[in-house]
């Protein structure tokens, strides 16, 4: 069986960069008090997406996001927190 490997998709040297400036974003809004970007710095950190894995991290940002009054943040931050990635 051959596969064409242009046929698989490759990681652009711009992902990395994307990745960093989501990464930042969210941080500053999770800093700021805004739920969303505590949920989504607490999945960086529980999934190691441009971060280095880190569970007390990742909790500390996915409860914070549980006390938003936003309905989807909490419950995205409880399906995180119920369904962590953690495998080491």
């Amino acid at each position: 069986d051959h596969r064409d490997l242009h046929s698989f998709p490759t990681r652009r040297s711009s992902d990395l960069v994307d990745l960093a400036k989501a990464y930042d974003l969210y941080l500053e809004a999770a800093i700021a008090g805004y739920g969303k970007g505590m949920e989504l710095v607490g999945r960086f950190y529980n999934r190691g997406i441009y971060v280095k894995k880190d569970r007390t991290k990742a909790d500390f940002w996915l409860k914070k996001a549980m006390e938003s009054s936003e309905t989807d943040v909490v419950e995205e931050a409880r399906k995180e927190l119920e369904n962590n990635k953690w495998k080491e």
